[in-house]
């Protein structure tokens, strides 16, 4: 995991900070290329007001991002809003607890969210000071019909008995339940009217109104954070600046390297037959496979190296030769579409027939034409395939991948 961490003087600064630091990470996991999402999030018990997740896009992530169709909201499930839809009136109430290390209750309230719902937990824990110590205990009590508000409160309070007791409502519930719950208790102030729900997908989008959720399954490879002064004001951490004394404004940044490595091997595998890396992360950027001796793979070698794109070396000498002739040519040729090295050149026979080789390229998000300098390629949407001569190879290379860096290079941008 690389760190990083900001202290900036006020704070704007230190929310400029944050979202200059979001960029960066942004250009990063553009350059990488593997598919991303940027996503609010919770920020758990790190604090602070502002958090944002990057995700690899996969069916194998351990995370559920929600994004809707119609805008740029996205925001992991935990944190995600939405405008609530149900096929009832019904309304269900549950019964929380908060105890402390000796199991001794400290607060009990109710939560009373549209039926069919899950309760966002997060959400729930946010609406008083956190300790770690403190285990949230939820118990579903009943389920009740909406359509008279009067009975909805009245079954409410009746399972609430006597004591300090707090009532969440979910927003989205009839304004009419609310009033008649505030007009039922002696503290009005005990009810609050707020998001209690985990959005699902198919809800309207909260922020534009008319888009739809939906979900995607991910895998976490950064994280950033704006902590306000919630640990400088811990540790007294002051400046003086233009003659006012006040705390730094903190943010933090995390971005998982191993972890990076990790998901784009996980997320390049689609096809089951091998790993596919991107050419910014991989290992080697091209295998050279001579299946019938070591004669002229110098001379490829050089070809490789002196491949261009605007007077810079693609190459360079990130180029790897499987001189391993005691193994199979099928062993070989299985071996390099399982490393996943963007480019493999197989020298075999067509080299001595017709100077000819069999250039193998397995880059994720390279969309190749019919034909590139003139030579036609062969694609099945994970690899593509050509036999080019050892005289055009240069220019082939160049053209098959100064399209996909532009592309790269825009994204960036």
């Amino acid at each position: 995991m690389k760190d990083m961490y900001s202290f900036d003087v006020g704070d704007q600064r230190a929310v400029d900070t944050f979202y200059a630091l979001e960029r960066a990470y942004r250009r990063c996991f553009d350059r990488i290329g593997v598919p991303y999402a940027v996503a609010e999030a919770d920020s758990g018990n790190i604090g602070g007001s502002l958090s944002k997740e990057f995700h690899f896009v996969s069916s194998a992530g351990e995370d559920t991002l929600l994004k809707c169709s119609s805008c740029d909201y996205s925001a992991n499930e935990e944190r995600a809003q939405s405008v609530a839809s149900s096929n009832s009136n019904a309304v269900d109430v549950y019964r929380g607890v908060i105890t402390n290390e000796k199991a001794q209750t400290i607060r009990e309230f109710r939560v009373v969210v549209p039926a069919q719902h899950r309760l966002n937990l997060l959400k729930i824990k946010s609406a008083w000071p956190a300790n770690a110590r403190e285990e949230l205990k939820m118990t579903p009590i009943a389920t009740v019909d909406a359509s008279n508000p009067a009975s909805v409160c009245q079954s409410i309070l009746a399972e609430s008995g006597s004591g300090d007791i707090e009532y969440l409502i979910d927003e989205s519930i009839d304004g009419r339940v609310l009033d008649a719950l505030r007009d039922g208790v002696e503290d009005a102030c005990a009810v609050r009217a707020k998001d209690w729900r985990l959005a699902q997908t198919g809800e309207t989008c909260a922020r534009c109104k008319h888009g739809k959720l939906e979900s995607q399954r991910a895998i976490e490879v950064g994280h950033i954070f704006y902590l306000g002064d919630k640990y400088s004001k811990a540790m007294d951490l002051n400046v003086v600046y233009q003659g006012q004394r006040s705390h730094v404004q903190m943010g933090c940044y995390g971005i998982g390297i191993s972890r990076i490595l990790q998901a784009a091997a996980e997320c390049s595998n689609a096809d089951g037959r091998g790993l596919r890396w991107p050419v910014a992360i991989a290992p080697y950027l091209a295998t050279i496979v001579p299946l019938d001796g070591m004669d002229h793979v110098a001379e490829l070698y050089s070809v490789l190296e002196g491949v261009r794109i605007h007077n810079a070396q693609l190459f360079k000498s990130n180029i790897v030769v499987d001189d391993r002739d005691y193994l199979s040519a099928g062993f070989r040729l299985h071996d390099a579409q399982l490393l996943g090295i963007p480019v493999t050149i197989v020298m075999g026979r067509r080299f001595k027939q017709m100077s000819e080789v069999e250039v193998q390229l397995r880059v994720p998000m390279l969309a190749l034409p019919q034909h590139v300098a003139g030579i036609a390629v062969q694609g099945d949407g994970y690899e593509h395939k050509a036999y080019v001569r050892v005289d055009k190879l240069a220019e082939f290379l160049a053209c098959a991948f100064e399209s996909h860096l532009q592309r790269q290079q825009l994204a960036e941008s």
